[in-house]
């Protein structure tokens, strides 16, 4: 298993410069991968056990587009449930209701507010749902490759990714789903119990 530290990013950024000049790789990459070097420089011991277990378990981007979508949607449907849970006044009582991912996504998008910014990451986080329930009755990735460059181009384009891949999009997401449960833990957020 490979992890994910500060010096193995600084490792990595200076293997990708050497590339980047050798014109082997283009410089977006490298700005991508020196802009969540900065973002992680001032992370929780929380947020690093999130994303190392991403890294852990979302497959590289040169792995089956399937395998992506079906893991990729198993980590981010847990940091569904991990907002909802947070947000929960009883959250025992909504696992003990076995939602479907559908329908704790639902859930989750109910506990926002319905504004531009939580109804697009909610969409998008469906959009993947959708994607995994008809790669699970039918494995043929070629009858949905253009819903994935879909899904794809509307998160690369709403969060500007330096790498537009399937695993760059849901990690995106991902992390966006992990903030809002990040944020259902600050008092002010919270719930009233």
């Amino acid at each position: 298993m490979r992890t994910i530290s500060l010096e193995q990013l600084d490792k990595d950024i200076e293997g990708l410069r050497k590339l980047v000049a050798d014109g082997k790789v283009p410089q977006p990459e490298l700005d991508g991968l020196i802009e969540l070097r900065d973002r992680l420089q001032h992370t929780s011991p929380d947020d690093w056990d999130a994303y190392g277990f991403l890294i852990e378990h979302l497959p590289p981007d040169d792995a089956d587009d399937l395998l992506i979508v079906l893991k990729g949607h198993l980590l981010l449907e847990f940091q569904v449930r991990e907002f909802v849970r947070r947000r929960m006044l009883n959250p025992d009582a909504v696992d003990a209701g076995r939602l479907s991912s559908f329908a704790m996504i639902c859930l989750a998008e109910a506990l926002c507010l319905p504004t531009e910014e939580p109804k697009w990451l909610w969409t998008r986080v469906k959009q993947l749902n959708a994607l995994r329930n008809k790669l699970a009755h039918n494995l043929a990735i070629n009858q949905v490759k253009n819903q994935i460059e879909d899904f794809v181009g509307e998160v690369s384009r709403r969060q500007t990714l330096a790498s537009p891949t399937l695993g760059g999009a849901i990690s995106r997401l991902y992390g966006m789903v992990k903030a809002l449960g990040d944020l259902a833990n600050d008092p002010d957020f919270r719930l009233p119990r």
